[in-house]
């Protein structure tokens, strides 16, 4: 697994979250234009533009990546998204911000 900092800040277009990291499952390195993505905030099913702007995934992306392996890249999303809030939770407790 790879994960660095993107050098633009897309926003999601469901959720108009910020993202500014990315997590790669396949171990490719950094994103490009056509590459997918799930919106860890709210699991949409997104792909990089020419402009790395990120945009709805059609329904024939969809289809050609599989439903089972974006099954599992959502699944994987929540418990990072789950992950992230526990940690969170625990700074603000500690008063560590």
């Amino acid at each position: 697994m790879v994960t660095g900092v993107l050098n633009t800040k897309p926003q999601c277009p469901s959720c108009k979250a910020v993202v500014d990291g990315y997590t790669s499952v396949n171990c490719e390195g950094t994103p490009e234009p056509g590459d997918i993505t799930i919106c860890v905030y709210c699991n949409s099913i997104l792909q990089f533009d020419s402009n790395m702007k990120m945009i709805l995934a059609s329904h024939e992306v969809i289809e050609e990546c599989g439903l089972l392996e974006i099954s599992r890249a959502q699944n994987r999303a929540r418990r990072f998204k789950a992950d992230v809030d526990f940690v969170k939770s625990i700074k603000e407790v500690l008063g560590d911000e």
